[in-house]
């Protein structure tokens, strides 16, 4: 999967959700980089590199994470 994929695929996921307030993103060549920000003072961060597969999530409450789950090719 590809960044251009990946971030349609988030979009799409993510534009029915109430609690969205706003979506930033940052992407390099074979990085993207997005923070979602929620309701009730918390956001979620999101990595995805689509060279080596890797993908994390982090749900952020209060500046402490509170959720998260990483995913590489390497691990599984």
């Amino acid at each position: 999967m590809d960044i251009s994929q990946f971030l349609l695929i988030l979009l799409e996921g993510l534009s029915g959700l109430h609690f969205v307030e706003k979506v930033d993103i940052h992407t390099e060549v074979f990085v993207f980089k997005g923070r979602i920000i929620l309701k009730n003072n918390r956001f979620l961060q999101i990595y995805f590199n689509e060279t080596t597969g890797t993908t994390a999530f982090a749900l952020i409450e209060d500046d402490r994470r509170i959720w998260g789950v990483y995913y590489d090719n390497m691990r599984g």
